[in-house]
Protein backbone atom coordinates (compact mmCIF):
# COMPACT_ATOMS: atom_id res chain seq x y z
CA UNK A 1 0.00 0.00 0.00
CA UNK A 2 1.51 3.42 -0.58
CA UNK A 3 -0.52 7.11 -0.08
CA UNK A 4 0.69 10.37 -1.84
CA UNK A 5 1.15 13.57 0.53
CA UNK A 6 -0.42 17.14 -0.28
CA UNK A 7 2.55 17.71 -1.78
CA UNK A 8 2.32 14.50 -4.95
CA UNK A 9 5.51 12.80 -2.75
CA UNK A 10 4.55 8.90 -2.63
CA UNK A 11 5.09 7.01 0.83
CA UNK A 12 4.97 3.19 1.58
CA UNK A 13 6.42 3.33 5.06
CA UNK A 14 4.02 2.60 7.96
CA UNK A 15 5.00 6.24 9.95
CA UNK A 16 4.23 8.03 6.62
CA UNK A 17 0.71 6.88 5.93
CA UNK A 18 -0.05 7.29 9.17
CA UNK A 19 0.88 10.64 9.22
CA UNK A 20 -0.73 11.23 5.82
CA UNK A 21 -4.04 10.16 7.34
CA UNK A 22 -3.90 11.45 10.61
CA UNK A 23 -3.39 15.25 8.53
CA UNK A 24 -6.06 14.44 6.18
CA UNK A 25 -8.79 13.69 8.68
CA UNK A 26 -7.35 16.92 10.85
CA UNK A 27 -8.38 18.80 8.05
CA UNK A 28 -10.88 17.82 7.05
CA UNK A 29 -12.57 17.80 10.19
CA UNK A 30 -10.97 21.46 11.06
CA UNK A 31 -13.82 23.60 12.23
CA UNK A 32 -14.00 27.12 10.08
CA UNK A 33 -15.92 30.35 10.72
CA UNK A 34 -19.56 30.22 8.55
CA UNK A 35 -21.75 32.81 8.09
CA UNK A 36 -25.06 31.14 7.94
CA UNK A 37 -27.84 33.83 9.08
CA UNK A 38 -28.97 34.71 5.59
CA UNK A 39 -29.83 31.05 5.05
CA UNK A 40 -31.22 30.40 8.48
CA UNK A 41 -33.49 33.51 9.00
CA UNK A 42 -35.45 32.06 5.35
CA UNK A 43 -35.84 28.05 7.01
CA UNK A 44 -40.10 28.10 8.55
CA UNK A 45 -40.70 27.08 11.66
CA UNK A 46 -42.52 23.89 11.54
CA UNK A 47 -42.14 22.33 15.19
CA UNK A 48 -44.68 23.28 17.54
CA UNK A 49 -44.97 22.53 21.13
CA UNK A 50 -46.88 19.11 20.67
CA UNK A 51 -43.87 17.79 18.95
CA UNK A 52 -41.16 18.65 21.71
CA UNK A 53 -43.33 17.54 24.09
CA UNK A 54 -43.09 13.99 22.58
CA UNK A 55 -39.41 13.97 21.49
CA UNK A 56 -39.01 15.44 25.01
CA UNK A 57 -41.20 12.63 27.06
CA UNK A 58 -39.63 10.30 29.22
CA UNK A 59 -38.34 7.48 27.58
CA UNK A 60 -39.19 3.77 27.61
CA UNK A 61 -37.54 0.71 27.98
CA UNK A 62 -39.42 -0.62 25.21
CA UNK A 63 -37.80 2.37 23.24
CA UNK A 64 -34.78 1.15 23.82
CA UNK A 65 -35.18 -2.56 22.84
CA UNK A 66 -36.55 -1.83 20.11
CA UNK A 67 -33.64 0.55 19.06
CA UNK A 68 -31.56 -2.73 19.72
CA UNK A 69 -33.29 -5.31 18.21
CA UNK A 70 -33.86 -3.11 14.79
CA UNK A 71 -30.01 -3.13 14.18
CA UNK A 72 -28.53 -6.50 12.83
CA UNK A 73 -26.92 -8.77 14.78
CA UNK A 74 -23.75 -9.33 12.32
CA UNK A 75 -22.97 -4.99 12.34
CA UNK A 76 -19.33 -4.13 12.91
CA UNK A 77 -18.62 -3.29 16.20
CA UNK A 78 -16.89 -0.31 17.85
CA UNK A 79 -14.11 0.04 19.78
CA UNK A 80 -15.50 -1.68 22.73
CA UNK A 81 -15.47 -5.11 20.53
CA UNK A 82 -19.10 -5.15 21.05
CA UNK A 83 -21.82 -6.26 18.13
CA UNK A 84 -25.95 -5.22 18.55
CA UNK A 85 -25.88 -9.55 18.40
CA UNK A 86 -24.13 -9.13 21.84
CA UNK A 87 -26.88 -7.17 23.23
CA UNK A 88 -29.54 -8.88 21.47
CA UNK A 89 -28.44 -11.91 22.95
CA UNK A 90 -28.25 -10.92 26.45
CA UNK A 91 -30.61 -8.07 26.59
CA UNK A 92 -32.97 -9.82 29.49
CA UNK A 93 -29.27 -9.38 31.46
CA UNK A 94 -28.11 -6.25 30.25
CA UNK A 95 -30.95 -4.60 28.54
CA UNK A 96 -32.72 -3.03 32.15
CA UNK A 97 -29.06 -1.47 32.51
CA UNK A 98 -28.42 0.29 29.04
CA UNK A 99 -31.88 1.62 29.29
CA UNK A 100 -30.94 3.33 32.63
CA UNK A 101 -27.47 4.50 31.90
CA UNK A 102 -29.06 5.69 28.51
CA UNK A 103 -31.71 8.29 30.02
CA UNK A 104 -28.69 9.25 32.44
CA UNK A 105 -26.66 10.16 30.00
CA UNK A 106 -28.91 12.25 28.34
CA UNK A 107 -30.43 13.86 31.19
CA UNK A 108 -26.72 14.68 32.52
CA UNK A 109 -25.89 16.17 29.00
CA UNK A 110 -22.87 13.97 29.16
CA UNK A 111 -21.49 10.90 28.12
CA UNK A 112 -18.56 8.78 30.09
CA UNK A 113 -15.24 8.34 28.89
CA UNK A 114 -15.03 6.01 25.82
CA UNK A 115 -18.51 5.98 24.98
CA UNK A 116 -19.06 8.24 21.95
CA UNK A 117 -15.18 7.02 20.69
CA UNK A 118 -15.44 6.43 17.21
CA UNK A 119 -13.33 4.20 14.79
CA UNK A 120 -12.78 5.14 10.76
CA UNK A 121 -12.29 2.29 8.49
CA UNK A 122 -11.56 3.01 5.04
CA UNK A 123 -12.53 1.44 2.14
CA UNK A 124 -11.47 1.72 -1.01
CA UNK A 125 -13.25 3.21 -3.68
CA UNK A 126 -12.22 2.82 -7.99
CA UNK A 127 -9.57 -0.01 -9.25
CA UNK A 128 -6.42 2.16 -7.62
CA UNK A 129 -5.90 4.24 -4.53
CA UNK A 130 -3.24 6.61 -4.44
CA UNK A 131 -4.45 8.86 -2.14
CA UNK A 132 -6.59 9.66 0.90
CA UNK A 133 -9.49 10.76 -1.00
CA UNK A 134 -9.34 7.39 -2.72
CA UNK A 135 -10.92 5.90 0.42
CA UNK A 136 -14.50 6.37 1.63
CA UNK A 137 -14.24 6.51 5.89
CA UNK A 138 -17.20 4.86 7.49
CA UNK A 139 -17.64 5.93 11.23
CA UNK A 140 -17.61 2.09 13.24
CA UNK A 141 -19.74 3.80 16.62
CA UNK A 142 -20.00 1.74 19.96
CA UNK A 143 -22.67 -0.20 19.63
CA UNK A 144 -24.13 1.11 23.27
CA UNK A 145 -23.90 4.49 21.72
CA UNK A 146 -26.06 3.79 18.15
CA UNK A 147 -28.92 2.07 21.32
CA UNK A 148 -29.33 5.59 22.34
CA UNK A 149 -28.74 7.46 19.18
CA UNK A 150 -31.36 5.41 17.35
CA UNK A 151 -33.71 6.07 20.08
CA UNK A 152 -33.15 9.61 19.43
CA UNK A 153 -33.79 8.83 15.46
CA UNK A 154 -37.16 6.86 15.99
CA UNK A 155 -38.50 9.89 18.02
CA UNK A 156 -37.14 12.39 15.28
CA UNK A 157 -38.52 10.18 12.70
CA UNK A 158 -42.13 11.23 13.86
CA UNK A 159 -41.77 14.78 12.66
CA UNK A 160 -39.64 14.99 9.82
CA UNK A 161 -42.76 15.39 7.34
CA UNK A 162 -43.38 18.31 9.17
CA UNK A 163 -39.90 20.25 8.82
CA UNK A 164 -38.47 18.76 5.94
CA UNK A 165 -40.07 20.04 2.61
CA UNK A 166 -42.06 17.74 -0.11
CA UNK A 167 -38.88 18.83 -2.40
CA UNK A 168 -37.07 15.99 -0.53
CA UNK A 169 -38.13 12.81 -0.38
CA UNK A 170 -35.26 10.64 0.68
CA UNK A 171 -35.49 9.56 4.80
CA UNK A 172 -38.86 11.01 5.40
CA UNK A 173 -41.11 8.21 6.28
CA UNK A 174 -44.18 8.08 3.77
CA UNK A 175 -42.31 9.30 1.15
CA UNK A 176 -39.83 7.68 -1.05
CA UNK A 177 -37.10 8.37 -3.27
CA UNK A 178 -38.49 7.33 -5.97
CA UNK A 179 -41.07 9.72 -6.15
CA UNK A 180 -38.60 12.63 -7.00
CA UNK A 181 -36.34 10.04 -9.28
CA UNK A 182 -39.90 10.17 -11.82
CA UNK A 183 -40.73 13.42 -11.97
CA UNK A 184 -36.96 14.34 -12.47
CA UNK A 185 -37.28 11.37 -15.74
CA UNK A 186 -40.65 13.41 -16.45
CA UNK A 187 -38.96 16.70 -16.84
CA UNK A 188 -36.28 15.76 -18.72
CA UNK A 189 -38.35 13.54 -21.22
CA UNK A 190 -40.19 17.21 -21.33
CA UNK A 191 -37.31 19.28 -21.99
CA UNK A 192 -36.01 16.92 -24.74
CA UNK A 193 -39.59 16.84 -26.71
CA UNK A 194 -40.26 20.84 -25.97
CA UNK A 195 -39.86 22.43 -29.80
CA UNK A 196 -41.03 25.95 -29.06
CA UNK A 197 -41.22 28.12 -26.47
CA UNK A 198 -39.62 31.89 -25.38
CA UNK A 199 -36.70 30.06 -23.63
CA UNK A 200 -34.72 26.90 -22.96
CA UNK A 201 -34.32 25.00 -19.96
CA UNK A 202 -31.27 23.31 -17.57
CA UNK A 203 -31.35 20.55 -15.57
CA UNK A 204 -28.61 20.48 -12.85
CA UNK A 205 -27.35 17.18 -11.37
CA UNK A 206 -25.61 18.16 -7.95
CA UNK A 207 -23.04 16.24 -6.01
CA UNK A 208 -22.26 17.75 -2.58
CA UNK A 209 -18.69 16.73 -1.73
CA UNK A 210 -17.87 14.91 1.18
CA UNK A 211 -22.00 15.35 2.32
CA UNK A 212 -21.35 14.07 5.41
CA UNK A 213 -18.28 15.38 6.42
CA UNK A 214 -17.88 18.94 6.23
CA UNK A 215 -21.07 19.58 8.13
CA UNK A 216 -20.67 22.63 10.30
CA UNK A 217 -22.01 22.39 13.63
CA UNK A 218 -22.84 25.92 14.69
CA UNK A 219 -25.11 25.34 11.29
CA UNK A 220 -27.05 22.32 12.46
CA UNK A 221 -27.74 23.30 15.63
CA UNK A 222 -29.23 27.05 14.15
CA UNK A 223 -31.07 25.83 11.74
CA UNK A 224 -32.34 22.88 14.40
CA UNK A 225 -33.55 25.86 16.76
CA UNK A 226 -34.87 27.89 13.80
CA UNK A 227 -37.00 24.93 12.98
CA UNK A 228 -38.29 25.29 16.48
CA UNK A 229 -36.99 22.46 18.42
CA UNK A 230 -36.69 22.67 21.76
CA UNK A 231 -33.10 23.51 23.55
CA UNK A 232 -33.53 19.99 25.72
CA UNK A 233 -33.84 18.39 22.11
CA UNK A 234 -31.25 20.37 20.73
CA UNK A 235 -28.93 19.54 23.46
CA UNK A 236 -29.44 15.99 23.12
CA UNK A 237 -28.65 15.70 19.27
CA UNK A 238 -25.24 18.31 19.90
CA UNK A 239 -24.45 15.86 22.43
CA UNK A 240 -23.87 12.93 20.34
CA UNK A 241 -22.76 15.04 16.96
CA UNK A 242 -19.64 16.72 19.05
CA UNK A 243 -18.68 14.67 21.72
CA UNK A 244 -17.17 12.17 19.36
CA UNK A 245 -13.45 11.31 19.32
CA UNK A 246 -12.18 9.26 16.00
CA UNK A 247 -9.31 6.91 15.49
CA UNK A 248 -8.47 5.82 11.78
CA UNK A 249 -7.14 2.43 11.28
CA UNK A 250 -4.52 1.95 8.85
CA UNK A 251 -3.12 -1.43 8.35
CA UNK A 252 -4.60 -3.05 11.63
CA UNK A 253 -3.24 0.27 13.99
CA UNK A 254 -5.09 3.13 15.07
CA UNK A 255 -4.23 6.72 14.20
CA UNK A 256 -5.55 8.81 17.24
CA UNK A 257 -7.06 11.13 18.74
CA UNK A 258 -8.45 12.93 15.98
CA UNK A 259 -11.00 15.34 17.20
CA UNK A 260 -13.02 16.96 14.84
CA UNK A 261 -14.72 20.28 14.76
CA UNK A 262 -17.76 19.68 12.11
CA UNK A 263 -18.92 16.58 10.84
CA UNK A 264 -21.78 13.74 10.83
CA UNK A 265 -20.84 10.11 10.95
CA UNK A 266 -21.34 8.25 8.28
CA UNK A 267 -22.64 5.31 10.46
CA UNK A 268 -24.34 6.85 12.69
CA UNK A 269 -28.01 6.04 12.88
CA UNK A 270 -29.01 9.98 13.42
CA UNK A 271 -26.46 11.32 10.43
CA UNK A 272 -29.34 10.99 7.32
CA UNK A 273 -31.77 12.86 8.94
CA UNK A 274 -29.65 15.42 10.60
CA UNK A 275 -28.51 15.80 6.79
CA UNK A 276 -31.71 16.55 5.42
CA UNK A 277 -33.01 18.81 8.08
CA UNK A 278 -29.06 20.54 7.24
CA UNK A 279 -30.08 20.22 3.57
CA UNK A 280 -33.40 21.91 3.87
CA UNK A 281 -32.00 25.58 4.08
CA UNK A 282 -30.68 24.96 0.31
CA UNK A 283 -34.63 24.29 -0.69
CA UNK A 284 -35.27 27.70 1.63
CA UNK A 285 -32.82 29.60 -0.18
CA UNK A 286 -34.08 28.15 -3.69
CA UNK A 287 -37.68 28.87 -2.46
CA UNK A 288 -36.97 32.63 -1.82
CA UNK A 289 -35.94 33.46 -5.24
CA UNK A 290 -38.47 31.40 -6.75
CA UNK A 291 -40.67 33.62 -4.92
CA UNK A 292 -39.20 36.21 -5.93
CA UNK A 293 -39.38 35.45 -9.66
CA UNK A 294 -35.42 35.54 -10.03
CA UNK A 295 -35.93 31.95 -10.52
CA UNK A 296 -38.27 30.76 -13.43
CA UNK A 297 -38.24 26.73 -12.59
CA UNK A 298 -39.78 23.89 -14.78
CA UNK A 299 -42.91 23.32 -15.99
CA UNK A 300 -44.18 20.48 -18.08
CA UNK A 301 -47.65 21.43 -18.72
CA UNK A 302 -50.65 24.17 -18.03
CA UNK A 303 -51.62 22.68 -14.75
CA UNK A 304 -48.49 20.98 -13.56
CA UNK A 305 -46.45 22.56 -10.84
CA UNK A 306 -43.44 24.65 -11.25
CA UNK A 307 -40.08 22.47 -10.01
CA UNK A 308 -37.63 23.89 -8.91
CA UNK A 309 -35.65 21.65 -6.82
CA UNK A 310 -35.57 17.98 -6.12
CA UNK A 311 -33.14 16.50 -3.46
CA UNK A 312 -32.09 12.76 -3.83
CA UNK A 313 -30.38 12.32 -0.37
CA UNK A 314 -26.41 13.13 -0.91
CA UNK A 315 -27.63 14.59 -4.62
CA UNK A 316 -29.82 16.95 -6.24
CA UNK A 317 -31.10 18.49 -9.00
CA UNK A 318 -31.84 22.10 -10.25
CA UNK A 319 -34.19 23.17 -12.77
CA UNK A 320 -34.32 26.84 -14.42
CA UNK A 321 -34.26 28.88 -17.83
CA UNK A 322 -31.05 28.96 -20.15
CA UNK A 323 -30.49 33.01 -19.55
CA UNK A 324 -27.23 34.82 -17.54
CA UNK A 325 -29.39 35.65 -14.82
CA UNK A 326 -31.28 32.96 -13.60
CA UNK A 327 -27.50 31.21 -13.86
CA UNK A 328 -26.19 33.58 -12.04
CA UNK A 329 -28.92 33.39 -9.67
CA UNK A 330 -28.22 30.12 -8.93
CA UNK A 331 -24.16 30.10 -8.44
CA UNK A 332 -24.76 32.56 -6.27
CA UNK A 333 -27.38 30.40 -4.02
CA UNK A 334 -25.23 27.52 -4.22
CA UNK A 335 -21.59 29.90 -3.01
CA UNK A 336 -24.39 30.95 0.39
CA UNK A 337 -25.31 27.95 0.75
CA UNK A 338 -21.39 26.51 1.16
CA UNK A 339 -20.45 29.20 2.83
CA UNK A 340 -23.31 28.61 5.66
CA UNK A 341 -23.05 24.59 6.11
CA UNK A 342 -19.34 24.28 4.71
CA UNK A 343 -20.59 21.75 2.15
CA UNK A 344 -19.41 22.16 -1.16
CA UNK A 345 -20.74 21.22 -4.73
CA UNK A 346 -18.27 18.60 -6.10
CA UNK A 347 -17.98 19.36 -9.85
CA UNK A 348 -16.33 16.21 -11.17
CA UNK A 349 -19.09 14.16 -10.09
CA UNK A 350 -21.93 17.07 -11.77
CA UNK A 351 -23.88 16.95 -14.75
CA UNK A 352 -25.75 18.83 -16.84
CA UNK A 353 -28.15 18.87 -19.07
CA UNK A 354 -29.40 21.98 -21.49
CA UNK A 355 -32.21 22.19 -23.97
CA UNK A 356 -32.38 25.04 -25.67
CA UNK A 357 -35.05 25.53 -28.81
CA UNK A 358 -34.63 23.36 -31.54
CA UNK A 359 -31.63 21.97 -30.26
CA UNK A 360 -29.97 19.55 -27.72
CA UNK A 361 -26.35 19.21 -25.47
CA UNK A 362 -26.16 16.86 -23.09
CA UNK A 363 -22.87 17.33 -21.50
CA UNK A 364 -21.46 14.66 -18.87
CA UNK A 365 -18.58 16.10 -17.36
CA UNK A 366 -18.57 19.08 -14.95
CA UNK A 367 -20.15 22.53 -15.90
CA UNK A 368 -18.95 25.75 -14.14
CA UNK A 369 -21.36 28.19 -13.62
Amino acid sequence: MHLEDENGFECRYEDGLKHITRNYFMHLFQKTLSLHASVINLVPTSIMGDDNDMLTAAFTLEEFKHATFSMQADKCPGPDGFNPGFYQHFWDTCGHEVYQEGCHWLESGAFPPHVNYTNITLIPKGDSQTSMKDWRPIALCNVVYKIVAKVLANRLKQVLDKCISINQSAFVPGRSILDNAMVAIEIVHYMKAKAKGNSGDVARKLDISKAYDRLDWDYLRDIMIQMGFSSRWVNWIMLCVETVDYSVLVNGASVSPIVPGCDLRLGDPLSPYLFIICVEGLSSLISEVERRNDIKGTMICTDAPVISHLFFAYDCFLFFRTCERETVCMKNILATYEEASRQAINLQKSELFLHFIKWVIYNNSSFHI
